[in-house]
């Protein structure tokens, strides 16, 4: 289940909001945290790495014209 760069979002949103976590621990806070964004009505993205740097790029190059 834990893959280290194939999670990478996933563990951003995690540790954004457990900053002092174990790393090791990020993997099973996640289920939680896409518990509440569902229930709440958010939406909660987890995309491998180079997925996300895309998306990263594309946004930045777009919000630069």
């Amino acid at each position: 289940m834990y893959h280290r760069a194939g999670n990478w979002c996933v563990f951003g949103y995690v540790f954004s909001l457990f900053p002092t976590m174990p790393r090791h621990n990020l993997v099973k806070a996640a289920p939680m945290v896409q518990e509440m964004c569902k229930k709440h009505g958010l939406d909660y993205q987890s995309k491998p790495l180079l997925t996300a740097f895309a998306d990263i790029v594309r946004f930045v190059t777009a919000s630069s014209l």
